[in-house]
């Protein structure tokens, strides 16, 4: 079941599309993530850890192929053992992104 939704999954975001990488369009994009872990031992201590991850991207083209922006992060962990611990964090930072286009000789973009 994991494979057939993760197939889907790969599928879907990896349709062509036509980007519009031109001077005064927007660029919207993310990442996110999940993960859990959960480790027993007899000789240490066993935990459960969670940790869960967003990070959106907004930038604009200042000129053609060439976009600059902000990808602000937030970040939750959560680890149980014989104690419990929450951190949130949150960051944010600039980015620059450059399209660079390969050329192929019998193709015309």
């Amino acid at each position: 079941m994991k494979l057939y939704i993760t197939s889907i999954f790969l599928f879907l975001f990896s349709l062509a599309s036509n980007a519009q990488i031109t001077k005064g369009n927007w660029l919207v994009g993310g990442d996110a993530s999940f993960t859990s872990t959960k480790y027993a031992s007899e000789a240490t201590a066993s935990y459960t850890q969670t940790y869960f991850q967003i990070s959106p991207k907004v930038g604009y083209f200042l000129f053609d192929k060439f976009a600059a922006g902000l990808k602000p992060s937030l970040s939750y962990t959560t680890t149980k053992a014989t104690w419990t611990q929450h951190v949130t964090e949150f960051g944010i930072g600039p980015f620059a992104h450059l399209c660079l286009i390969l050329r192929n000789q019998n193709q015309e973009l």
